[in-house]
């Protein structure tokens, strides 16, 4: 198995995220919201550590506000 990089790390973790943040807008609850946020925090970190590891991350961090911002307007409800 080979090592993944930190930017498929965060790629990955954001995938997470955008299944986390559709399955709360389809089945709202809080349970998923709470799936949600910690999805989130999760990728958040790896965008962090990508970004200050890594070249070639920076689309990582719009990619991670556009889902917030879903998720934001989401929690508001």
């Amino acid at each position: 198995m080979s090592e993944q990089t930190k930017t498929t790390q965060a790629e990955n973790a954001l995938e997470a995220l955008q299944h986390a943040v559709d399955q709360v807008e389809s089945h709202p609850s809080e349970n998923k919201i709470e799936e949600a946020d910690n999805a989130l925090r999760h990728a958040a970190a790896a965008v962090r550590q990508a970004a200050d590891s890594e070249s070639g991350a920076e689309g990582l961090t719009q990619r991670l506000q556009e889902e917030k911002s879903v998720l934001d307007g989401i929690s508001e409800h």
